[in-house]
């Protein structure tokens, strides 16, 4: 019950400050709908890349090709050399867009795309916010191209290394080829020719491992020389990264590395008896190498893995990091590979060394040019494979989805601004209207009166623009009004009994005391009672003109002796009700107020008449009501909603109990619908 009259408190507060959550909601709506009129609008649009990952494929113990990370792809697109890139594209493209004239336009393409990963389909989508519907289109379908380009460009540039190192080697290649070959035919005319008996065949064997030997020293150089461009690349990203990866071997690896060569040299020496591919034993060591090869790699990964979480892991360098790891982990497996061919070799020239010197020598003769020749087809189908892949080579990155011309802008959002305008006007017009009731003192309601001052209301009159009212009246609820304060009257004692000279006044001027005063007197000489109402506001004097009397002779001219008591009492239109006015104004009111001719006229009206009113001044400014207070039977205060502060209220009823007046009960005047109904639904009920 108690959460329930708070709410409806709060609510009637919020009705009070109406004009306060209004103007500031209606405020905040126009100021943000101008505002929001104002602002640049902004367009949005995206494009979609894909990108095309290879498998890695092992074949054996070498690792093909790895998956570059799809977060190095987004590094790479937000770097500060791709937007460069873009921008030298939009100027050689001859745009018009404004963000190429800015001061720094790099920067500004920058804070204008947004990138986002779609892993599960390798894709990027770029998004780009622009001014114009046509510069968001222009500008992400840029971004998009320029970023395939690229792509396509560091791909090419990897394969021209490859190209350039193959163009150096061919040269001397052919040079050993013809050296080989001019050799082998001079040595052809000056002996005969070495029939293929004897070591014919161990020759044979000779060559052809040492054409093994070949690729393997040739994939080798390769690989070193990719090596060699990553560390370099690393460095450029990472300087103590690329220290940290300098060595990757330890006493376990090691081990593993002289067992993976053991297990080369053991297949190859089954595969030079004759044992085909698909035999029991070759297989089962291709199993144990991979094997092998797998646990090497898993040693090795993890533990960069460790030393680069202790780094800063950045994508780019992380990938690069696995990269070296890998190539590195490849070239030990030919080296593995290299030590069982030599180790092969050396068996087979001991063996061949026990055949004639002739032979031998043609022999050898015959292995360098056999070698030379296989070096330099194999050179030469490489350099054709790099020159196709070279021109056919497009990058990792393709567009499948261009920009398209936005239709709305994404910003500024009417709707959106309206919205959060009016919230926030309401929760600002609500803070408003509480901080204006924190610092607003005066009573608005009758349950201000009983919690702030502990007097009770008797009566909560509502805001009435006439004067005095008769049964005939018109407005019956006002009467209504004033027939229930003479009915909470009754109930009021004064000490041991029945008040019956009773003082009406207020804190301050201007309250609504003697229109309050009348009325209630002429309700009560209504009901059939004699009723008295005296003008004792000798300074201020109103009633003989509301009733339309004359003043003179009155009250003070009863009390300074100059007229007798039936001179000055006045009949009005009201039956019952009597008029005592103020008279002549004198010079010091309250002498002739606190006298004991007051006193003694007090006593005999209340024997006289059943009901006397004292319509007196205000508390505050003068003493007069303080002075007739303390000889009355109680007192009626009067308090304006929305009048005095609560702390002139405090002092006017401190005055009171100073001079032991009681304090009858308040009548709230000017008080509002809800709270007269209210409180008369309350006496109703309790009734």
């Amino acid at each position: 019950m108690d959460g329930e009259i708070d709410i409806r408190r709060y609510m009637r507060v919020f009705w009070r400050r109406k004009w306060i959550i209004g103007g500031s909601v209606i405020c905040l709506v126009c100021v943000t709908f101008l505002l929001t009129q104002r602002m640049p609008k902004i367009y949005r649009t995206s494009s979609k890349v894909l990108i095309k990952q290879p498998p890695t494929v092992v074949q054996g113990t070498r690792i093909i090709e790895e998956a570059t990370s799809i977060d190095t792809y987004l590094e790479i697109l937000k770097s500060r050399d791709m937007m460069e890139f873009i921008v030298g594209k939009l100027k050689e493209n001859g745009s018009t867009l404004p963000i190429i004239d800015m001061d720094d336009p790099a920067s500004e393409i920058l804070s204008r795309i947004g990138v986002t990963s779609v892993r599960a389909a390798n894709m990027i989508v770029i998004t780009v916010r622009c001014e114009s519907p046509e510069g968001a289109m222009i500008l992400a379908n840029t971004v998009s191209d320029c970023f395939s380009e690229q792509s396509a460009n560091l791909a090419k540039a990897k394969i021209k290394e490859t190209k350039s190192f193959i163009e150096d080697q061919l040269p001397i290649s052919e040079k050993r080829l013809e050296e080989c070959e001019r050799a082998l035919e001079e040595f052809k005319r000056r002996h005969h020719l070495l029939s293929e008996t004897g070591g014919g065949l161990l020759q044979q064997q000779i060559a052809e491992l040492e054409n093994q030997e070949n690729a393997v020293v040739i994939e080798m150089r390769m690989n070193e020389e990719a090596l060699r461009s990553l560390e370099t690349e690393l460095e450029r990203q990472n300087q103590e990264l690329t220290a940290s990866l300098t060595s990757i071997q330890n006493v376990s690896i090691s081990e593993l590395r002289d067992e993976l060569m053991e297990l080369n040299r053991e297949r190859m020496l089954y595969l030079q008896a004759g044992l085909t591919t698909d035999n029991s034993r070759i297989l089962d060591l291709g199993k144990r190498i991979e094997s092998t090869r797998k646990e090497i790699e898993k040693r090795v990964t993890g533990r960069k893995g460790d030393e680069l979480l202790m780094l800063d892991p950045l994508d780019m360098v992380s990938d690069l990091s696995k990269k070296i790891v890998h190539t590195r982990l490849h070239i030990l497996d030919l080296r593995a590979k290299l030590d069982a061919i030599d180790d092969l070799l050396g068996e087979y020239r001991d063996e061949l060394e026990k055949y004639p010197e002739k032979e031998y020598e043609l022999a050898g003769l015959k292995r360098a040019y056999e070698f030379n020749e296989g070096v330099y087809n194999m050179l030469l189908q490489r350099y054709e494979e790099a020159k196709l892949a070279e021109v056919s080579e497009v990058g990792d990155v393709m567009v499948i989805e261009r920009a398209r011309l936005p239709v709305r802008p994404i910003s500024p959002d009417m709707r959106r601004n309206i919205l959060f305008a009016l919230v926030f006007g309401i929760g600002l017009g609500v803070a408003g209207a509480v901080f204006a009731e924190y610092i607003d003192t005066s009573i608005k309601e009758s349950s201000d009166i009983e919690r702030w001052f502990s007097i009770p209301v008797i009566g909560v009159v509502p805001t009435y623009t006439g004067g005095l009212i008769y049964d005939e009246v018109k407005e019956q609820s006002i009467l209504e009004v004033y027939k229930r304060i003479r009915t909470n009257l009754k109930f009021v004692r004064s000490g041991d009994k029945t008040p019956r000279t009773v003082m009406v006044t207020s804190a301050t001027q201007e309250e609504g005391k003697t229109t309050i005063s009348a009325n209630l007197a002429t309700v009560l000489a209504g009901g059939g009672s004699e009723v008295l109402l005296v003008e004792s506001d000798l300074r201020r004097p109103s009633l003989s003109k509301l009733f339309g009397v004359n003043r003179k002779p009155g009250l003070s001219d009863y009390l300074i002796d100059e007229a007798q008591l039936e001179d000055v009492l006045r009949c009005t239109d009201v039956k019952g009700l009597h008029l005592l006015p103020s008279g002549s104004t004198p010079v010091s009111p309250p002498e002739l107020l606190d006298s004991a001719r007051m006193r003694e006229l007090i006593q005999k009206l209340s024997t006289t008449y059943d009901m006397v009113f004292f319509d007196s001044p205000p508390i505050l400014p003068c003493t007069d009501g303080l002075i007739i207070a303390s000889m009355l039977d109680g007192v009626i205060l009067v308090v304006q909603t929305k009048g005095p502060r609560r702390e002139l209220i405090a002092s006017a009823q401190s005055a009171l109990l100073a001079v032991d007046a009681k304090i009858l009960g308040c009548i709230l005047n000017r008080g509002s619908r809800e709270d007269y109904y209210g409180l008369y639904h309350y006496y109703y009920g309790y009734r």
